[in-house]
């Protein structure tokens, strides 16, 4: 989404941010590392982590997502097909590891 057609809102600025300049920026247009963030509620510095999507969990729930949506499926006939595509990953290396 460009971010002209984002709007900051007061109720859920969790995903705003203020730069040096007291400017609002949306936080996925953030920089990662410490660039000079402050949180809008309370001035205090933050650092904007960027973190990669996973692309096989992206396709899969693009492809899940309207079929659950549209009662195509449920989860219960869903879950068989697609448990070998789960994956998760671990909080130590980060690495993927099947479920």
């Amino acid at each position: 989404m460009p971010l002209e057609e984002k709007k900051y809102d007061i109720e859920a600025n969790n995903d705003w941010a203020k730069n040096v300049k007291g400017e609002h920026l949306f936080i996925d247009d953030a920089q990662s590392g410490r660039k000079g963030y402050f949180c809008i509620g309370c001035d205090k510095q933050m650092e904007a982590v960027i973190r990669k999507k996973n692309p096989k969990l992206t396709a899969l729930r693009d492809w899940l997502l309207p079929m659950l949506m549209n009662e195509q499926v449920t989860v219960e006939d869903a879950y068989p097909k697609i448990e070998n595509e789960l994956w998760m990953v671990t909080k130590e290396d980060g690495k993927f590891i099947k479920n």
